[in-house]
Formats: structure tokens, sequence, C-alpha cells
């Protein structure tokens, strides 16, 4: 059922020491012409139907990506409506031995609340969420919360999930890095002062990159760096 999905890797460097800290992983579909990312696979009716297959090919991608890289550190994004699905916690168990080496993103993107949790309030459902994410840190994983100021990931959840989060990440798309300076500046600050690391991704100039170095901020991610890229690629 998933012969036609991938996982491509895109390294976070520090580009002060010029080296590689970590692979995030990205889901990535054949649509016959090209790989895409399957934007709405999260979304789809079907997905309580196709997520316990899923998630069985996920973990087996999972674990031979690591060989291939020669168990080097990655990063894998959650979406926070796979959070509702037990099968994701059992993911993540079956992987405990690699924790040391898998920073899980939770990424910025909309709720869509299972039938069976639409009872829940609001408190009720981030609740839900926290506890979920707290297992998973009681486990030895690192998280982190993609594209903060996006989506959901709001400085008010930011803020809710700080006790679990080890770190942020702040996206540059569609924006010049001069018009969001201050607003980096803040994330950064922000991210001092909780004793956590700030990576910036979708870097794709050098003066962007410059600008971010003078900053502070070397952990950065993007096509001036690198492009996404099949495993296979990275180990050539």
């Amino acid at each position: 059922m998933f012969n036609n999905y991938c996982l491509f890797a895109q390294a976070i460097h520090d580009t002060n020491r010029d080296e590689i800290v970590m692979y995030e992983l990205l889901l990535r579909k054949f649509d016959g012409e090209k790989w895409v990312f399957p934007s709405n696979f999260f979304q789809s009716e079907e997905l309580e139907e196709r997520y316990p297959i899923f998630i069985d090919w996920l973990k087996l991608e999972i674990a031979k990506v690591l060989k291939k890289l020669d168990y080097a550190k990655v990063s894998l994004n959650i979406n926070s409506n796979q959070l509702f699905y037990l099968e994701t916690i059992k993911m993540f168990e079956s992987l405990r031995v690699y924790k040391d080496l898998i920073t899980i993103e939770i990424t910025e993107d909309l709720l869509k609340i299972p039938f069976y949790k639409s009872h829940l309030t609001a408190n009720e459902l981030d609740a839900f969420l926290y506890g979920k994410l707290s297992h998973l840190k009681k486990m030895g994983y690192n998280i982190i919360l993609d594209d903060v100021g996006c989506g959901i990931n709001c400085l008010e959840r930011t803020n809710y999930y700080l006790p679990l989060i080890n770190g942020i990440k702040v996206s540059l798309k569609n924006f010049e890095l001069s018009s969001m300076a201050l607003f980096i500046e803040a994330w950064a600050s922000y991210a001092r002062q909780n004793n956590m690391h700030i990576i910036l991704e979708n870097v794709d100039q050098a003066a962007s990159s410059r600008q971010l170095r003078e900053m502070g901020l070397h952990l950065q991610q993007g096509f001036l760096l690198d492009e996404p890229a099949l495993i296979n690629q990275y180990v050539s």
C-alpha cells in the first residue's frame, strides 16, 4: 500500500562548526512524475483505516534509515493528529532503543479531532495531547516544536508545552529576513531564557545565513545548505 512512499532527509547544520548535527526525515509520495509532500495525508477520511499499516511501514523505514545513516541523529515530523492513535505511541515504544538518536518534531498543522474525541473541551483536549507528549518525553525522546508562530504552534501553546520541549524551529519560508528580524530575535531570546536550542529553517540565501550567524543563530537548515534528498543520495 505504501510502495510509492519514501523518507527523504534534509540536514540540519551547525554553521559555526561546519558540521551536520541531525537529519530531518521527510515523508514523500511519488505522484507518477516526481516525489511530493502528501499534504492531505493526515487529514484524509481514510486515515483511521490505513494508519496501522502506515505506522508499521514507517517504523521499519526509520530503522532502515538509521542503519543507512550509520546511526546519525534524526528528527521525525509528527502531526498532532497522530497523537490520537495508540499506534503512534506503540511505534515510539518499539523504537525506544534509538531514543537518543530520534528527536520528535511536533508540526504546526491544524487539528482534525476524531469523532470519538469530539466531546472534549478545549482544555481537556490540550491536557490529552500534553499527556501523550509527556509519555514520549518519559521514554527519553527529545521533543521540539516546528514552525513556532505558525498554525497551532503559537506562543501560548509553546508556553504550555515548555516543560516537555527541548527546542523550537522558526521558518523563513515566504519571508525576507529583514521583515522577520525582530520576530526571530524575540523567539531566540525566549529559547535562551528557557535553555532551549533554536533552529532556523528555509534558509535559502547566503546573506540571510550570515545575518543569522551574526545574531548567534548558527543551527540552520535550507536549500542554501542542501536540498531534501533520498537517503541513498546522502549516503553516497
